[in-house]
């Protein structure tokens, strides 16, 4: 299975089964969301980490990796205006 990856305003990563129409449900709890990539779990050989995000999405729609989590162990590489933004206003 594919997931469709989006970050957050905070940077966090929000992961959706691609295809499984969850990403409204994604944005009415989690604000706007913007779309990194999609992926496929054999591609990234973290089986931990992939196995926390099939618990999550049996519980919910979506699953929620914190930016750290995102970045460092899947190599996601996405452009994050939100956290740009963040630090501007943090050295204003």
């Amino acid at each position: 299975m594919r997931y469709e990856v989006y970050t957050r305003e905070d940077g966090d990563y929000i992961l959706i089964p691609e295809g499984s129409g969850a990403l409204a449900d994604a944005q009415s709890l989690h604000g706007a969301l913007d779309f990194c990539e999609a992926i496929e779990p054999a591609d990234y050989p973290f089986p931990a980490i992939w196995d926390t995000v099939r618990a999550e999405l049996e519980r919910h729609s979506h699953a929620v990796l914190p930016r750290g989590i995102g970045r460092k162990l899947m190599g996601l590489d996405c452009e994050d205006d939100h956290a740009d933004e963040g630090r501007r206003a943090a050295s204003a």
